[in-house]
């Protein structure tokens, strides 16, 4: 799929270098998504890709915890 689309290989790479503990792509596309163990780096990552071309599809979420 990354040859196909080589933007997946450029968010891929740009998560790692953001920080993110993992970084993967959901069965054959087109959702990149990765996983951090410090909020203030998933914030920094977001605020990153909102100022890119990607701004529209990135969202910041976290694990549902019930009490």
């Amino acid at each position: 799929t990354k040859k196909l689309v080589p933007d997946i290989a450029v968010i891929k790479n740009t998560l790692q270098n953001l920080g993110a503990d993992g970084v993967l792509m959901s069965g054959s596309g087109p959702t990149v998504f990765a996983l951090f163990s410090d909020v203030d780096t998933a914030k920094r990552a977001e605020a990153h890709f909102l100022q890119t071309e990607y701004a529209k599809g990135t969202f910041l979420t976290s694990f549902y915890q019930p009490e």
